[in-house]
């Protein structure tokens, strides 16, 4: 499976616990913010960056890529974030 599908599915993941939890949720239109979601509750606004999490064997543990990716003419760009990109990052651990 392709890491955007990987994505897609870890954004809808959250998006359907976050209405479970009651939370009213926006979702921005195209991909250039550093954040995927804003969760809200109340007057309350928080953005949110979600990753999908994949398990290392070799380190017998879970990683995320901490880099943002944007394709810029056919060329990839990856940044690091910082510190006022997003309020909370929340990763989606899919079952192995």
């Amino acid at each position: 499976m392709d890491t955007k599908r990987k994505g897609d599915i870890a954004e809808q993941s959250v998006i359907l616990r976050a209405l479970e939890l009651s939370f009213d949720v926006v979702a921005p239109l195209g991909d250039r913010l550093p954040y995927d979601l804003v969760l809200a509750k109340g007057q309350q606004f928080f953005r949110i960056q979600v990753k999908a999490a994949w398990y290392d064997s070799a380190k017998e543990n879970y990683a995320v890529d901490v880099r943002r990716t944007k394709a810029h003419r056919r060329e990839m760009l990856r940044t690091y974030y910082t510190d006022t990109d997003f309020d909370f990052a929340i990763l989606h651990i899919q079952e192995r």
